[in-house]
């Protein structure tokens, strides 16, 4: 599974899980709009931040 981990304008950290094939580009618009993002991985043993 796909996370990517923001904190919106509220100060308020939000994960929202992306599909494969829409997680970098989701990762850049939030990018973008907040300042700062995490893509994570999360496996059954661990979560990776890939970016």
């Amino acid at each position: 599974m796909l996370i990517v981990r923001y904190c919106n304008k509220r100060g308020q950290i939000v994960d929202q899980i992306v599909l494969d094939y829409e997680a970098f580009f989701t990762y850049r618009e939030i990018k973008s709009t907040f300042g700062q993002a995490d893509l994570i991985l999360v496996t059954n043993e661990c979560e990776l931040c890939i970016v």
